[in-house]
Parts: C-alpha cells; structure tokens; sequence
C-alpha cells in the first residue's frame, strides 16, 4: 500500500533517483493514475515496464491530461488505438507481471494503443484560447491504492523518459494518511477533476477522439529511436558493473586482507570514490546484506557520492542525513527496519558535524548486527579532529578511509587517533605514480616570488613573539588564533596583487583565458582579483561557501563549457568537488599545509578532453631585502623561506620543467643560503 512507502516530501533528481525511488514503486502499489502533464512521451512506459506492468496486473487506470504537442510515433500509436476500441488488439499477452514487463520493453508503443483499446489508458487533451500564444503547461500526479490512500505530486517534472531520467527536476509530495498535507493533496484533487470535466475558465480540455478527428495535434517530427537508450536506463545490471583498473582492485584486496580495516593514501584523482564503492559491493556478496555509513566533509559532497552509489549500488534505502530536513525520522525508520529484516540494503550519506552528533551515533547504535556496519570516511583526515573524533564507534566493524593526506597537520594526537581506529594505511597509490601510468594530468609548475613589505614583516616578527611567549603555557586555543593570523601575514600579502597582474597580463598576450582556476584566501581578495579581471575583459566568477548548492552547479557548468572564463575560489575547492576542465591554476593563497596545497594540485591534475598539460602558478612569499642579523629576525627569515620551499619542493617533484625551475632559483638559493634538495625531506638553511 501507498502508505507503507517510505517517500520524502520533496525529491530533487540531481541527488534522487526519482526513477526507482519514488514512480516506479508508487505505480507498483496503485490502481489509479491521475496526471497533467505539460508534454506526454510513451517513453515513460518503457521506462517505469515494472511499475506499469504492476499497475496494470492491479486493474488500473490511468487518466492523463496533457498538451497537444506530440511525438509522429505516439500520435500513430494513439490512433491505432482509438480505432480498435472494441477489439482485443493484443491476444498474447499473459497477465503475468514479468511476462507483461518483457511485452512493455519489448513494444512499448504497441502497450500505449492497447491501453487506449481496453480503456485502461484515458487522455484528454487541455486546448488554450487563440488569444492565449503559450502551451499548457501545468504538472501534477494523483496515486490512489484499493485501500484510498493517496498521494499527489507538483513540481516540475512532464510524464516522459526525458522528465524522470534526464532533466534537472524537483516535486513535492503530499499524502493522504499526514493530516497536515491532506489539504495540499485535496487541492490537487479537485484541480485535476476540475480540469478533467472541463470546467476550467482559461481553456477547454477534450476527449481524444474529438481532438484526432478535428486534427487538433501538433505532432513533432520522428524521435530518434529511444527504445535502447531508454532500456539500458532501466537494466540495473548495467549499473552495477564496475570497471576497475589493476591498483583500485589491489586497494581493495589489501583492504580485505587486513580483516576490512584499512586507509587507502590515493592521490586526489585516482578515483578513490568508485573504488569504495565497489568494495563494499564485493563486501555486499559475501555478507548478502550491507548498511554503509559514508561520511564527507561538506554538504554538497552528499550529492556527489549519492550519484556514484545510486550508478552502481541498488540499496533498498538510501538516507542524506543532513541535507534531508527530515532525514533523523528516515534513519530511525532504516534502523528498525535493517534490524527487523525488513530491508537488506542501507546506506547513509552525512556531514562529520552529523556524523559526529550525539543522536546520529545513538540510531547507529540500535542495529544489533553489527557485523554487517561499514563506514568509509572520505578525507579520513577530518575525522582524527577533536570535535569530530567522536564519530569513530565501534559499531563500524567494517572500516575505510579515504585521504591524498591521511595525516593531520601539526595534530599528532589526531593522526594517531585516526590511524588507530582505521588500522593502518593498507594501500598508497602517489601523484608520481599516477601521472606516470597516465591516470593523472602531467603539468608544469612556475613559483613566482614576491617579498612581504617592511610592515608586514614587522607584524609577523610580532605574532611570532607572541607564540613563542606563550608556546609552554596550556593555551592551545590562543596559539591556534595567533598562528592563522600569522599564516595570514604570508597569504595575503599586498605585493600578491601586482604579482598577480603580471602572470594574467602575460597568460592573455599568450593565449585565450579559458579555464583558468585562482585560489585565494579571503573574500577581499576575490573582490580585489576579480576587479582586475573585469578590466582586462576577462568573464570569472566567485565560488565561496556562500554560494547556494544549486548556483554552485550552475557556476561548475557553466565553467566547463567556457562561458566562465575562470572560477575565483575560496576554500571550498579545496575537497571534493570536481572540476576536469581546469587547464591553468594560479594559487595567490599560499599555505604550508601539505594536505591543503595537495589538494589544491589534485584539482587540476584530473583527466579531461583535449587536456594533455596543465600549468600550476605559485605566488610564493620571501622575506623583505636588507634585514638586521637579530636572532629572532633570522629564525623568522628561515622559518618563511623553509615553508615556502617545502612547497616549491613537492610541486616541482612531480613537475615536468622541474630541470628548468631548479636552475632558475640559485640565484634566490644563494641569496637566502639555501640548500635545496628535493630528494631530501626537508629544507636547509645554512
């Protein structure tokens, strides 16, 4: 029955899969099917064979409402339909569900002429006044059950292939048996009956036939054929398939080896999403039964994990614990469920904030098999934190984190604790490697040098005072506070910007600016670099934490095909979210955190069409020129030059023009009475 669904109140398709999640099994439960729809395709007969083929074992019928635009194929189906009203058009067909779910993909224009014949199928069609130029155009669906459970959708989404598989679509739903969306249903109710008997003051809806004689149709040329597309969308098999390339299945069979514990140190790129993904399937085989808990550090990572498990896993729940509004009801509904036997498949996508929680952790601690309880932590290096540590429990029997840089930085307690809990890294895959056997973008690396102002030094000697004052006292929150503001001595400093200015000016005599990523650190330098790039004509746009999730994909896409010339970002690029196209970095946000800077390289380094090199441009910060020999002015001087070159280091490791970058800096080496050698861990300075 329609009410013992579990259906969300609202689903979006870019992290829903509206398909399997929400048409298919509510059809699956009804025998009646009202529906307006601004365009109608039979494709989406094809396309939901098992819901129609359950609907129509259960005597449906299914009333629709559409426009008059029409495919040439459905338009000749509906005909043929109409005409043998009284005839039984298919004799063969054996009223099994799976049997008529072969018949349904096998011929889904000769189903649509079938159900018009039987009358199962009724359409009228909404006919607009001439003085009104547009297209009906309304969206609303109405399910009822033979207990009279009903639900109602509205949003967005026209009852074709291309509406539930294809397009960006949102729709709320509102149930009968919740007292306060009864009201919501019940109006769209009487809008469909409304429309239905003709009753609408803005227009005429009309019976089929009326509408065939009087040639009313606007019929659309031939479609391509969508009979196979439409069919590998519904073949979950297809899904589940899963190539891997020979390191992913070596990850996964250490993995399995150290009892399913275990880090995986892959570099940023090598696919380590699709990897876990695929582990816990093959985990899945053997176990016969699996609830996963996947944890990310930001919201709008959900969405891209929840792609990749609904391409290749078929869980029987899928919960997005903090990006559902009511997502705590769903994984307390999913716990007792899994426990009771009733489903076999769960996974739980969430935040290291929720993950974290008190009342995430107490349902997580309700399910009694667990054996059967796997985590994957993606960049596993968040969850060693103080507030976030509270997520490792024992309940995950089964473990994995994911991380370019498991180790935290200048937090040994932290690493320790994460590492513990996960076991040990079980399987490194670095950025050498991968870019050697080709699954990584070669690139070319520039530092470019720029000297912090007398002021500025000045105010780092100062911070530097301070830290050391207090680096014995137990005040480990003031020293935090007095170290980033130190590190925001050497991100933002004002010599940066005519820096910066120089390497756009001689990248636009050189080429066409096209996407082209520039990390900064602070909202004021965004507004400051983008300022230049509106001068030169240069298209950019901001991408910040302040950015919606939806405007974020917008600004992603718009990206990729060019339109945004290049992203200015802050932050949130640093983790997660994919961007191929980017050709050309220009990193103004210097950091000495290996894991931030590995992550921002990771970025750019991804595969993508008629990509064969990318260029990395580092503005990296020396001291000012002329400086007293005090030992706390040189301690100071080492202590910038050592960090920045730590960096230099690693990028040109991997870098093709490393030679030629190496040759080009003994002049600062020498000045500075460096000993650079990149085979070494570290830095000298005589």
């Amino acid at each position: 029955m329609l009410n013992n669904l579990d259906l969300k109140k609202v689903y979006d398709s870019d992290k829903d899969d509206i398909l399997n999640q929400f048409y298919i099994p509510v059809l699956k439960e009804s025998i009646i099917y009202k529906r307006i729809s601004g365009f109608f395709s039979s494709t989406s007969l094809l396309l939901a064979a098992e819901g129609i083929a359950n609907f129509i074992n259960n005597n449906g019928t299914y009333k629709l409402i559409t426009s008059v635009v029409i495919s040439e194929q459905d338009y000749e189906a509906i005909q043929k339909g109409i005409k043998q009203k009284d005839n039984i058009l298919i004799n063969n067909i054996n009223f099994n569900i799976e049997n008529l779910k072969r018949e349904i993909e096998k011929d889904y224009l000769k189903i649509l002429s079938w159900l018009i014949a039987i009358n199962k199928m009724q359409i009228k069609i909404a006919l607009l006044p001439e003085s009104l130029s547009g297209l009906f155009h309304e969206k609303i669906g109405i399910f009822e059950d033979k207990n009279k459970n009903k639900i109602s959708f509205s949003g967005s989404i026209n009852e074709s292939a291309q509406g539930w598989t294809k397009n960006i679509e949102e729709f709320k739903v509102f149930r009968s048996w919740i007292k306060t969306e009864s009201e919501y249903l019940n109006g769209d109710v009487d809008k469909f009956e409304k429309y239905w008997n003709n009753l609408s003051i803005n227009f005429n809806v009309v019976d089929l036939p009326e509408v065939i004689k009087k040639q009313l149709f606007k019929v659309r040329p031939k479609e391509k054929e969508l009979k196979n597309i439409v069919k590998r969308l519904i073949n979950y098999e297809s899904k589940k398939k899963i190539i891997l390339r020979e390191y992913q299945k070596e990850a996964i069979f250490k993995w399995k080896h150290n009892n399913y514990r275990g880090i995986w140190e892959m570099a940023t790129g090598t696919g380590k999403t699709i990897t876990a993904i695929s582990a816990i399937n093959k985990l899945s085989e053997i176990k016969n039964k699996y609830f996963v808990v996947c944890i990310v550090p930001y919201a709008h990572l959900i969405t891209q994990w929840s792609r990749e498990f609904l391409q290749f896993l078929d869980p029987n729940r899928i919960v997005y614990a903090s990006s559902d509004y009511d997502w705590k009801e769903k994984l307390s509904l999913c716990t007792n469920e899994y426990n009771d036997g009733f489903i076999r498949s769960v996974v739980v996508i969430t935040t290291y904030n929720t993950a974290s929680s008190q009342y995430f952790i107490s349902l997580i601690k309700k399910i009694s098999q667990v054996n059967n309880i796997s985590l994957i932590a993606d960049e596993m290096h968040w969850i060693g934190s103080r507030n976030y540590s509270k997520a490792m429990i024992e309940e995950y029997n089964f473990r994995l984190g994911l991380s370019a840089t498991p180790t935290r930085w200048f937090d040994d307690e932290g690493t320790i604790k994460s590492f513990t809990y996960f076991n040990k890294v079980v399987f490194s895959y670095p950025l050498k490697l991968a870019i050697k056997n080709g699954f990584l973008t070669q690139y070319n690396y520039y530092p470019k040098f720029i000297s912090l102002t007398s002021d500025e030094f000045d105010k780092y000697l100062l911070l530097t005072k301070r830290i050391i004052s207090i680096m014995n006292r137990d005040n480990q929150e003031l020293l935090t506070i007095l170290s980033n503001k130190r590190s925001k001595v050497i991100k933002e400093a004002v010599n940066k910007i005519p820096a910066f200015e120089e390497i756009i000016n001689e990248l636009k005599r050189k080429t066409t600016i096209s996407h082209l990523l520039i990390y900064c650190d602070s909202i004021n330098q965004v507004t400051i670099i983008q300022k230049i790039l509106n001068s030169l004509g240069i298209v950019s746009h901001k991408f910040t934490q302040h950015e919606k999730l939806s405007e974020r994909k917008l600004i992603l896409k718009k990206f990729d095909e060019g339109i945004f010339q290049c992203l200015v970002a802050v932050k949130c690029l640093d983790e997660g979210v994919d961007i191929p196209s980017t050709h050309t970095a220009i990193i103004i946000a210097s950091t000495s955190n290996p894991r931030e800077y590995i992550q921002r390289r990771g970025r750019i380094l991804r595969l993508y069409q008629n990509k064969t090199i990318a260029n990395i441009y580092d503005l990296t910060v020396l001291p000012p020129n002329n400086l007293s020999s005090k030992s706390i002015i040189n301690t100071s001087i080492k202590n910038i030059i050592k960090k920045e070159f730590r960096r230099i280091r690693d990028f040109l490791d991997t870098a093709l023009n490393k030679t030629e970058i190496i040759n080009n800096l003994y002049n600062i080496m020498n000045k500075y009475n460096i000993y650079f050698d990149h085979k070494k861990e570290d830095v000298n300075i005589k």
